[in-house]
């Protein structure tokens, strides 16, 4: 008893000393993580906490600086007696509730902090107003211990060596409140077109809320969101005692603030720039303080001629269609150099609103219609050893059970018989598409999809449907333009971007671009595919895309109203139009419709035969003029003899009757003389149900038909 007494007492004793070891030790390692962190802190007097950063600087694709970017520099440094109290109300109430009582760092804020993120609530912020101005300043925006043990300490000095009147203007004169205005009188100014003595408790307790989250909680772009915000501030006021609750209720009803125009100069190529600084940030993880400030020499893939002639032609009304009611319909197009991947230029928008706001050329998903049918349907077919003269019959049918069927139709209900797939390519026709995709496989198409860029692509879009760009998500004008690149490419796919190189005010290279590339289908397969679309934009639906001089392919993509109770009695209603082209220079994508369509807002008797192939046009041929025209790689000639066989075949009377009635046979891009508006024969139809998988394949009749010409 007495030796498992001794043994309990040496073993407790030996365990206080590890621990008493282990403590000694922790705090032998803190010490010397606190002194490596507060070793050669950078200075913290009045000229440094008051200097102006250095700008950033975009240039083009020739190395041409294109803009400075105005962070920072965007600043009129005012003394605190000239910023209303109530606005510095605001900020101490929302920031830093205790700033008058701590001595740069806030021990009940952060155990607050510390307590509530332990008990599994919402993540709570303890940085104190000195402790911000300390690390938009005087440090890098890296999250790590030793970064915040140097904020910590010299949060301490910063106290030691200013009054709390001193920080607060140091720190109002220093914030970021987004669209570009750096300090409290240039958001002011820009927020509200008037100086910070002059804000209302309203427009106070709004700019208040920005700097946590600028684009999050904009009035130009989230009014919702800003609105929230908003009357979180004025809450926090009242509940601080800043504000009473007449205050706080007449306040919470005032009006946002409405977008004013920015000048053409103040910032050039907008939505460029819009694309630019969101992937440095958003891709490549700049801070938004580095892409501003930092003093980044930013190069990028665009070129000057092709965006100025992209916004010439968007800012001129009679290069779209008249609205329905109250606005006309939006647009987006983007223009991308194929045998680089680069972004020559893109306008995501007929007007530019606000910076870094809604780009439609990169946000927008909506469904490509027949845009899709090259990618998905033609591409893997030709692959699998189909050709352009592959006759099918188009007649309607239907596709899995009573219950679950999905009976793709052609534009006006036309019938078209046994056609080439040319002939299916220059005027759209649907029910060749499926029928086609069927043969291919849904899943051989999907995966072709994927590998073409198509990344928007999921699992549920494996259905017939695809053949005609019925897919779940949608895509946007630079994702489709990605993928016809390989197209226009001879099958080889490059990496899209927009931005070359950034390098440091000290000359090192912080990000370089070296696009990657694959070929995703035989030369032989893109060469074919131009050539049925040059047929298409020569003597189809793209008829209106045609470049005098020069070769162009393309392909044109409509939908059509959904099919709900709401647009019930509406006639040559659509609800997107696009246009997808290529010369062997450029690939150009053109989208029409509206943002939010309803009975009010729709396209009227637009297709993408008619507006979107106009403007690509339009701007293509602007671009290519004073170029000497250059031609596509050949088409293979096996498939074009055996064509031209099918051609002779064909017309040789009694053997081979002809296919195209009558109303079919007509031009079906001609338009109406009494509208002169473009048909729609690409559209795609709105889905009620869900297209089935397609059976297990089957030699096809065009097969046979072929095996007909070997030898």
């Amino acid at each position: 008893m007495n030796k498992l007494k001794s043994g309990l007492i040496f073993l407790g004793k030996a365990l206080l000393i590890i621990l008493l070891l282990g403590s000694l030790t922790g705090v032998a390692l803190a010490l010397n993580l606190f002194g490596e962190a507060t070793l050669n802190l950078p200075s913290c007097d009045r000229q440094v906490l008051q200097a102006l950063p250095t700008n950033s600087v975009i240039y083009d694709y020739a190395g041409k600086p294109v803009a400075k970017l105005l962070g920072k520099m965007n600043l009129v440094p005012v003394k605190l007696g000239q910023i209303n109290q109530v606005m510095q109300d605001a900020v101490v109430s929302i920031e830093d509730e205790r700033f008058y009582d701590h001595r740069g760092i806030d021990y009940w804020g952060l155990a607050r902090a510390v307590f509530n993120d332990l008990r599994g609530g919402s993540q709570e912020g303890a940085s104190t107003i000195t402790q911000q101005l300390v690390k938009n300043v005087l440090l890098s925006p890296e999250k790590s211990l030793l970064r915040k043990i140097r904020e910590a300490a010299l949060a301490r000095k910063v106290e030691a060596a200013f009054n709390k009147r001193e920080i607060l203007e140091f720190y109002l004169n220093s914030i970021y409140f987004g669209e570009g205005a750096y300090g409290i009188e240039a958001a002011s100014q820009t927020y509200f077109a008037k100086p910070c003595q002059d804000l209302t408790l309203a427009e106070s307790a709004l700019l208040a809320g920005l700097p946590k989250s600028p684009s999050r909680y904009s009035p130009f772009t989230n009014p919702t969101e800003a609105k929230k915000r908003r009357d979180t501030v004025l809450q926090v006021m009242y509940r601080n005692s800043y504000i009473s609750q007449a205050q706080l209720q007449s306040a919470s009803s005032s009006p946002l603030p409405v977008k004013h125009q920015l000048r053409k100069d103040e910032y050039p190529y907008p939505y460029f720039l819009d694309q630019t600084i969101d992937e440095l940030i958003r891709h490549y993880g700049f801070s938004q303080d580095q892409v501003y400030d930092g003093g980044l020499q930013i190069y990028t893939t665009l070129d000057p001629n092709i965006q100025t002639t992209l916004e010439q032609v968007y800012a001129d009304p009679a290069n779209f269609p008249g609205g329905e009611v109250d606005r006309g319909p939006e647009s987006a197009m983007v223009i991308l150099e194929q045998k680089t991947g680069g972004i020559k230029g893109l306008v995501g928008g007929r007007t530019h609103v606000s910076r870094r706001g809604y780009n439609r050329a990169t946000m927008l998903r909506r469904q490509p219609g027949s845009t899709l049918k090259p990618l998905v349907v033609y591409s893997p077919a030709i692959e699998k050893g189909y050709g352009p003269a592959t006759l099918l019959d188009s007649s309607v049918e239907s596709y899995g059970t009573d219950n679950y069927a999905y009976t793709p139709e052609n534009f006006a209900n036309s019938s078209w018989g046994k056609i080439s797939m040319r002939t299916a390519v220059n005027n759209s026709v649907n029910t060749y598409a499926v029928k086609l995709l069927k043969l291919v496989g849904v899943e051989s198409a999907y995966e072709f999809g994927k590998r073409l860029g198509l990344s928007s692509l999921n699992s549920q879009d494996k259905a017939l449907g695809l053949a005609l760009g019925g897919i779940t998500q949608g895509l946007s004008p630079l994702e489709l333009a990605s993928a016809y690149s390989a197209l226009a490419n001879r099958g080889v796919k490059l990496e899209t971007h927009i931005i070359n190189k950034v390098v440091d005010p000290s000359g090192k290279v912080l990000l370089e671009i070296k696009p990657n590339s694959a070929q995703v289908m035989k030369p032989e397969t893109a060469d074919m595919i131009t050539d049925l679309l040059k047929s298409a934009v020569e003597q189809g639906t793209g008829k209106l895309a045609r470049i005098e001089g020069h070769q162009a392919a393309g392909k044109t993509g409509t939908t059509e109203l959904p099919n709900l109770a709401e647009f019930a009695g509406l006639k040559q209603g659509n609800k997107d139009a696009w246009f997808a082209g290529y010369t062997p220079e450029l690939v150009g994508v053109v989208w029409i419709g509206y943002d939010i369509t309803d009975r009010l807002h729709y396209l009227n008797k637009v297709s993408g035969g008619s507006y979107p192939a106009a403007i690509w046009n339009k701007v293509f041929s602007q671009i290519l003029s004073g170029f000497p025209p250059s031609s596509f790689a050949p088409a293979p000639t096996d498939m074009l003899l055996a064509e031209k066989r099918l051609h002779w075949v064909s017309n040789k009377p009694k053997k081979v009757p002809a296919t195209l009635p009558a109303k079919a046979s007509a031009d079906p891009e001609s338009g109406s003389a009494e509208t002169g508006q473009n048909e729609d024969p690409d559209r795609l139809q709105s889905q009620t149900q869900q297209s089935p998988d397609p059976p297990k394949q089957k030699n096809s009749l065009a097969q046979k038909f072929l095996s007909l010409f070997k030898n």
